[in-house]
């Protein structure tokens, strides 16, 4: 990222051109006994093209209290989803590879991708689906766009807390409003891109 001067690249977003940002919204943390309650992605780059999708919840997921505050859910108006106005997890996710498929992008930048993944290959799986083909179209090599500036910001001088970055403390060095709340899956697609192109901004504007 650094030049043998000390200056920093320009970054073109066109290099994101394969990625995609990829946001779940669920009922809790443990995609072994929580569900997906929304899919959203969006592309970094051309196409302006989104992907939304709300979830029938299975009858055997359980409800964290803390979650569905965060989301802005109740636990009843979730249990009286019905398909075919709400995807099935099966059907939702085989949108989304369609979605992903149709614009050539493989790899997940979001925040803490790898829970958004997980879940994702969770529902996979329980349909009999094989891991393999998953990473086909959605690669194993997530990236966590927070991880991004964390190169900046060793080189302005910041110094790494003992509890790391939250998402508070980026907005705040990005210089831009925290995610509107409550959560959607879609807003957290649209503002994981948004954070990543403040993130290349930033580094352009330090070369």
């Amino acid at each position: 990222m650094v030049n043998t001067h000390g200056a920093f690249f320009m970054i073109d977003i066109n290099l994101l051109k394969h990625c995609v940002s990829v946001d779940i919204e669920t009922t809790g943390t443990d995609e072994r006994v929580h569900g997906i309650i929304s899919i959203g992605a969006k592309l970094f780059t051309g196409d302006e093209d989104e992907f939304y999708r709300e979830l029938v919840i299975p009858d055997y997921c359980e409800y964290d209290p803390i979650a569905l505050r965060v989301n802005g859910e109740s636990e009843a108006a979730l249990r009286a989803r019905t398909s075919p106005e709400y995807a099935t997890p099966l059907q939702a996710l085989l949108e989304l590879f369609e979605f992903c498929s149709k614009h050539e992008v493989g790899v997940i930048i979001g925040k803490n991708p790898g829970f958004d993944s997980r879940y994702l290959k969770h529902v996979w799986r329980l349909n009999g689906g094989n891991e393999d083909n998953f990473n086909k179209i959605l690669t194993y090599r997530v990236l966590d766009w927070s991880s991004f500036i964390i190169p900046l910001l060793l080189y302005k001088g910041y110094t790494i807390p003992i509890e790391g970055f939250g998402n508070v403390d980026l907005a705040r060095i990005l210089k831009i409003p925290d995610e509107a709340q409550p959560h959607i899956a879609i807003n957290g697609a649209r503002y994981n891109v948004n954070c990543t192109k403040h993130v290349l901004k930033m580094y352009d504007e330090s070369s």
